[in-house]
């Protein structure tokens, strides 16, 4: 109290508050920087040692070594309370803005500091309320940073060494970890400081922190008697970098000499001094459990390497070393690293010192740093050979200094950041920083490599440390991020760790760090995986495995010339673009209306369609894009799927120009909600409905033996393992394809500019690929099973046995998961027949629903657990005669469809039941004497498993019985089933409902050439994705149709059900090449509806020019001539008909609009021109047959129009030549002709068979 009493004394003059203020600060001081020495263990007797700022073997004495902790600190220097808080107040009062006693602030303890305050805050006693408006506005600039809040607080304690290069704060109640944005080689240490300017950093652990200290540190009580360091005699043994160099060259010469023994991590006893200036400083490192950094000092060209260890406490050197300094360097010895090829270097000892002088005295010249406002272009100037090409192809990169705000913070983890909004930067080759970058740092980076566009979706100028480089804070951020989401992915360091040890280059990493974001935004919570390894996956499935590799890290740090992994870089332009679903459904909705153009949707001949034809073209379309996106810049050529898109590329923000595009997702059962019965990619983000195909290697119980004649060629089928739901899939290769469904009224081709006339437009969006193309990174538990089946034989699963894989794995929350150990009941089915989904009345309204007819292969098993997909069992199996079941599967149950195939075995469980007539299904009764052919009927319920298992050995492969098209031609059965390629699709509309598509109308075709119409009903079905053009199909149970005209076709029913069985290119295919056929060999019969032929024009019967009304199809001159049409549109329309010679027989052959030009030999002016000359007669109609000439029209006497005379030479134009035709061959119905003919004396009646009708679908000239 006496002394409190004399510290009062000499404050005489303050005011109540402030004499209160003052007894506070003097037990606080009391309390927290001089305990009583009894209570803080005994004082050191000997002298304390100082920081390196003294004489200099301070820096060797225990306290840098860091060993001591809160509770023994040496107090032997301490000062009494009184002085302590009377040089306090000084500093206070010095320090303060008005000059005064700051009563507004109080002093703070370590502990109070660290556990209860949870925000970053600042304090600076300093400041003026401008200075902090000013200092808050600079963050403020910065997007998304908060500035720290300003808390009027006081740090006092001891500055210590702490562990390894880091400095702490130490009072009597705890420790705090400190950091600083200057060198603190000038620092008083183990002494009582007062630290007026500082930002405190919590963690996320209670009670830890960080303290930014920014500025010199005050030093209280009686200052020491310290050299000036300016002034520090260099021994006359000093060296310099040349004589230093000179001295570990001879040293490595005797060590040679040696043959090694007695210097492989020794060196000479004698000690060195070295002077240069610091070139580089590596960073600090721990191998095996040894620390050690590497700093080198330069002179002209020559330059000697510094290893520091953790045996000699110098590790803080490395927080005090950096580029461009000058440096003194004692008691270094010279030793021999074997890491390092056997070279020499200097080591630093228990006895280094290290004197570094003041900027005056140092070499500036060495390393220049650019301004705080950095331009890399200016930079790169200086360094020509940024952009020289080695032989291997590969990018060399120059070396330079850079100095630059932190604006963003990519990934922390990984160790990537933005400076100055425009330049990246990695730190991955190096180990993660000790404190956490923040935007607002400034940052100077020495010897980093300068790498021009790495990667597309990164920077274009980015910097690239390396184990040579060095980043120094210069300046802490003003501000933190307020609302920034912690990343909690569990592999958080992952990424540099596979860079470090596997063979990947930066373009590599690059793009697994782009690849783990997009993972970690479209994934969400639903996947608790680390997608750093999922991203390593990804990788390793596009460039295959890569094997460990040993770097040798010395030579990476002290090679000369440089050398390193970042030293050479190659872009990898093939790596695809992740993109989430949302923004894939997004760019395709967009790109898919954008690039619209009406006419091209339209036939060659789209300027003579009516208007029922012209919407009827216009209804559907389609749009097809690979992943590869290589016919993105030229879409136009791709025929009826739409117009080019010239320049209309992906969106700026996606930033892939024409990468390929890359899908990672789940696979998922079709939602209650989708338009589509078909398995779904879902993420966190969207859905997109996918058309799946799988390889039939992928069947483990194929027979090679079955039916070679049916499909000896596909191999591939439709999707039919359920075990593919759930997994975590990567698509690579791909199909978009996007629908365009439009109902429009457009009255002619003219109008199609006018949007007025689309009454409604609907896109459908979707992808199509091959499993063949997908690899699991995450597989369902069904898919672990089924992958374990591999290695391991068959054996007997019982129900008590537990798969470890399960038991290891955390069951997803889908659709197919389910928690606990329940008991079930199974039978096991093969799939006989399938019928379609549709919407059908089931009692509470349309239902889609669907059934389906199976042969019941065994007895319904009761099991302890869900034996899911494993093999089946002997007991599972029944011989004898298969019972017959018809499963219906309605609302939720629907969702099966797109996985149940024909011919497949799957197993059916019903869980928690032990009943077995859950799966028995119920008989139909029959009357007496009433023979029953009905099966047994089961409804299938929405909580009941499907699980695709393998075929039992004791089952014989069935046959499945498909037809081929000619035989599907000329055969009479009602029901037929095949397989075809998709070679067209046309929208069928019903007249009765407005233009709506109710059908689709497919040509297809299969290998022979032979081509076939089918219709599908699809007005009560949903939307059925994949019936495009280069798809192949599988019918099963369409009904044979003959129409009026002769033609066989096929349209669906209710019974029917057509499947994807093989996804084609993204472009439309090519048909096979039709057959070369003679007239006499086409007439006589076959099969065979369209082929070419080759011949002369005999003559031309008959060639009719009309103009016709669009609406009505009567002929148009000024008006229509109906007489209740009102239409004021008008189509031109031309048509031929010309007698073709082969040599074997004759044929008539019709020509159609543009067909009509090409046969009359007009360009496209002529044509016009003739369009126009007919527009006011409307309809002109020239017979030139034989000697006698028939012309008919509107006026009678047309012998001297010129229009007629020009049309009659074109005729006669038309017969030079021979010609190529592809026709299609038309039914007729007529009968022979009975024809008298008289010769000489002589009557006949004879029969005469009509010519062979063809239609001309493509003409080609000789």
């Amino acid at each position: 109290m006496a002394e409190l009493a004399r510290f009062l004394e000499r404050f005489r003059s303050s005011s109540d508050a402030e004499t209160l203020w003052l007894q506070q600060l003097f037990v606080f001081v009391s309390d927290h920087l001089c305990p009583d020495p009894a209570s803080s263990g005994p004082a050191s007797s000997g002298p304390a040692s100082s920081g390196p700022a003294s004489s200099g073997p301070a820096s060797s004495g225990p306290a840098s070594s860091g060993q001591t902790n809160s509770t023994n600190v040496d107090f032997s220097h301490m000062s009494s309370v009184c002085d302590l808080s009377q040089d306090l107040v000084r500093i206070l009062q010095e320090n303060s803005a008005s000059g005064s006693l700051p009563v507004s602030y109080r002093l703070v303890s370590v502990s109070e500091l660290t556990s209860l305050q949870r925000l970053p805050c600042v304090s600076r006693l300093s400041w003026s309320t401008n200075e902090h408006r000013a200092w808050a506005q600079e963050a403020e600039q910065i997007p998304g940073l908060h500035p720290l809040p300003r808390l009027k607080l006081l740090l006092i304690g001891r500055l210590c060494r702490g562990r390894g290069q880091d400095l702490s704060l130490k009072d009597a109640t705890g420790e705090l970890c400190c950091q600083s944005q200057v060198p603190v080689w000038s620092w008083p240490l183990d002494r009582a400081v007062f630290l007026p300017h500082w930002n405190y950093i919590p963690h996320n652990a209670p009670g830890r922190g960080l303290l930014e200290l920014i500025g010199r540190p005050l030093l209280l009580g009686p200052t020491p008697r310290l050299q000036g360091l300016a002034g520090v005699v260099e021994g006359a043994g000093t060296l310099s970098v040349n004589q230093a160099a000179a001295l570990l060259l001879q040293h490595q010469s005797r060590a040679l000499g040696d043959g090694g023994r007695g210097h492989g991590g020794r060196g000479s006893e004698r000690r060195f001094s070295v002077r240069g200036v610091v070139s580089a400083v590596c960073p600090l490192l721990d191998i095996n459990g040894t620390a050690f950094f590497i700093f080198s000092l330069a002179q002209n060209d020559t330059t000697v390497h510094v290893i520091v260890k953790d045996c000699s406490s110098r590790l803080w050197w490395s927080r005090s070393v950096h580029v461009g300094m000058s440096v003194h360097v004692s008691g270094l010895r010279a030793c021999t690293l074997r890491s390092w090829n056997r070279n020499s270097v200097l080591s630093a000892t228990g006895q280094s010192k290290l004197t570094i002088h003041p900027p005056s005295q140092s070499q500036p010249d060495v390393h220049q740093t650019n301004q705080s406002q950095p331009d890399v272009h200016q930079t790169s100037q200086s360094q020509p050979d940024i952009h020289q090409t080695s032989q291997s192809g590969l990018t060399c990169s120059s070396v330079i200094n850079y100095k630059g705000h932190v604006t963003q913070v990519l990934s922390k983890g990984a160790g990537l950041y933005v400076m100055d909004k425009k330049v990246g930067l990695c730190l991955a080759n190096q180990p993660l920083p000790t404190r956490d970058i923040r935007p607002g740092d400034t940052l100077q980076v020495s010897n980093v490599h300068l790498l021009s566009r790495p990667s597309p979706d990164h920077c274009p100028i980015m910097l690239c440390c390396c184990l040579r480089s060095s980043v120094m804070v210069t300046a802490f951020s003003p501000g933190y991020l307020g609302d920034e989401e912690e990343e909690r992915c569990p592999g958080d360091g992952v990424l540099p760790r596979l860079l470090l040890r596997k063979d990947v280059g930066v373009a590599e990493y690059l793009w697994m760090c782009h690849v783990t974001s997009r993972l970690r935004d479209s994934l969400g919570p639903q996947e608790d995986q680390c997608v750093c390894l999922l991203s390593w996956r990804i990788l390793e499935s596009l460039i295959g495995p890569r094997k460990s590799r040993r770097r040798d890290i010395y030579s990476e740090m002290m090679d000369t010339p440089h050398s390193c992994p970042v030293s050479q870089c190659g872009s990898a332009p093939s790596l695809p673009h992740m993109l989430s679903l949302s923004s894939l459904r997004s760019w395709l909705l967009s790109l898919c209306w954008s690039t619209l153009t009406l006419r091209s949707l339209l036939p060659p001949d789209g300027q003579s369609l009516n208007c029922s034809q012209l919407n009827a073209a216009l209804s559907w379309s389609r749009v097809c894009l690979g992943s590869d996106l290589r016919g993105l810049r030229g879409l136009g050529g791709l025929g009826d799927q739409g117009p080019g898109l010239g320049d209309q590329g992906p969106p700026a923000d996606l930033n892939m120009g024409e990468r390929p595009l890359l899908v990672v997702a789940l696979l998922q059962f079709p939602s209650p909600r989708s338009e589509a019965q078909s398995l779904e990619l879902r993420d966190s983000t969207g859905t997109v409905t996918c058309v799946m195909t799988e390889g039939r290697d992928r069947d483990q119980d194929q027979d090679q033996d079955q039916d070679q004649d049916q499909d000896q060629d596909q191999d591939q089928m439709a999707v039919f393992n359920t075990a593919w739901i759930g997994c975590l899939v990567c698509v690579h290769h791909f199909t978009m394809v996007t629908e365009r469904f439009i109902q429009s009224e457009f009255p002619s081709f003219q109008h199609l500019d006018q949007e007025r006339f689309i009454s409604h437009k609907d896109a459908r969006i979707y992808l199509q690929f091959s499993l063949d193309q997908v690899t699991v990174l995450s597989p369902s538990v069904a898919m672990t099973i089924q992958l374990g089946q591999r290695a391991e034989p068959r054996s007997d699963v019982g129900g008590e046995e537990a798969d470890p894989e399960e038991t290891k794995r955390k069951k997803r929350k889908s659709d197919e998961g389910g928690g606990g150990v329940r008991a079930c009941v199974s039978v096991v089915i093969r799939v006989e027949q399938k019928e379609g989904v549709a919407l059908r009345n089931m009692g509470a309204g349309p239902t889609l629903s669907f059934n389906l007819k199976a042969a019941v292969i065994g007895p319904v098993i009761c099991w302890g657990r869900d034996p899911k997909n494993r093999p089946i069992t002997e007991r599972e199996v029944m011989q004898g005669e298969k019972k017959r079941l018809s499963l219906s599967f309605s609302g939720r149950c629907s969702r099966w469809f797109p996985l149940l195939q024909e011919r497949r075995y799957y197993r059916l469980v019903c869980p928690d039941t032990e009943d077995p007539s859950a799966l028995i299904g119920c008989a139909v009764n029959a009357q007496a004497g009433v023979e029953l052919h009905a099966d047994a009927a089961l409804q299938v319920h929405s909580d009941w498993r499907i699980h695709t298992v393998p075929r039992p050995q004791a089952e014989a492969p069935e046959s499945r019985d498909l037809s081929r098209l000619n035989d599907i031609i000329g055969s009479r059965s009602d029901l037929v089933s095949f397989r075809a390629l998709v070679l067209d699709r046309v929208g069928v509309t019903d007249r009765n409902q407005d233009s709506a598509l109710t059908g689709t109308r497919l040509t297809v075709c299969d290998l022979s050439g032979r081509s076939l119409q089918v219709y599908l009903e699809q007005s009560h079905a949903p939307f059925s994705p994949g019936l495009l053009p280069g798809n192949t199909l599988s019918f099963s149970r369409v009904q044979r149709k003959v129409s009026r005209s002769g033609s066989v076709y096929c349209c669906s029913v209710p019974v029917s059900c057509v499947s994807v069985v093989d996804v084609g290119q993204s472009s439309a295919p090519a048909p096979p090449p039709f057959p070369m056929m003679l007239l006499g060999q086409w007439d006589e019969g076959g099969g065979v509806s369209v082929a070419r032929v080759k011949g002369h024009l005999v003559c031309v019967l008959f060639l009719q020019l009309q103009w016709s009304c669009s609406k009505c199809d009567r002929v148009f001159t000024r008006s229509c001539s109906g007489l209740q049409c009102s239409s004021s549109s008008a189509v031109f329309q031309a048509k031929a008909k010309a007698v073709l010679e082969d040599g074997s027989a004759e044929a008539h052959v019709c020509f159609y609009n543009p067909l009509v030009q090409t046969l009359l030999r007009l360009d496209d002016e002529q044509w016009a021109g003739l369009q126009r000359a007919l527009r006011v007669k409307g309809h002109v109609q020239v017979q030139p047959w034989g000697r006698s000439l028939s012309v008919t029209g509107p006026d009678q006497n047309l012998d001297l129009d010129p229009v007629v005379s020009f049309l009659l030479c074109l005729a006669q134009d038309a017969l030079i030549g021979s010609v190529s035709l592809t026709c299609r061959r038309q039914r007729s119905l007529r009968g022979p002709d009975l024809r008298r003919m008289i010769r000489g004396d002589r009557d006949f009646v004879t029969k005469v068979t009509p010519p062979l009708q063809l239609t001309c679908v493509h003409l080609e000239r000789s």
